[in-house]
């Protein structure tokens, strides 16, 4: 059985490189160095900061796909599009971990701020809750700060499904 694959020449990343997305427009609106916005999930830990070094942890959690996508002829191919909620967090950490979480908050409102995520087709959904979420780290209770926003995408994908021009069909 042979799959069909969409012959897009440019493939929405739904994986490291929206992370990649994520982790330069945290560090661009809490005005972070970008290499203590991490992702939240790595293969390999970083170590982490110094009690006293604010950082951020981000991530998508949840990507949420809508029922069914609308499907349409493009010329002699078959259009896909489909609409994707993406659920992310970020926790903040430091002396200024709530600070930041604000200061994302209301950067992400900023229709300047929100250059990085548009020039990759993601728009703002919601800007969710802040909660404060203290973690045990080695022998010490470090501050910190979760704050979930979700994120909207449009997926757009082209496969090499031909259109049926003429059908003869014959009942018995």
């Amino acid at each position: 059985m042979v799959a069909l694959l969409p012959v897009s020449a440019l493939q929405p990343d739904e994986g490291d490189g929206l992370d990649d997305v994520l982790q330069l427009t945290v560090a661009g609106i809490v005005g972070l160095d970008p290499s203590l916005v991490r992702p939240r999930w790595q293969t390999v830990p970083a170590s982490e900061p110094m009690k006293a070094v604010n950082w951020c942890a981000i991530g998508a959690q949840n990507l949420i796909q809508d029922a069914g996508p609308y499907f349409g002829q493009d010329g002699d191919q078959t259009a896909m599009q489909r609409h994707l909620l993406i659920e992310a967090m970020a926790s903040f950490y430091g002396p200024a971990a709530r600070t930041n979480a604000g200061l994302l908050r209301d950067g992400l409102s900023v229709e300047a701020n929100r250059y990085i995520l548009r020039s990759v087709g993601i728009g703002i959904h919601s800007l969710d809750s802040t909660i404060r979420m203290p973690e045990l780290i080695g022998l010490e209770w470090r501050d910190r700060v979760d704050f979930s926003f979700s994120l909207t995408r449009q997926i757009d994908r082209i496969y090499p499904v031909k259109r049926i021009l003429i059908a003869v069909l014959k009942f018995n």
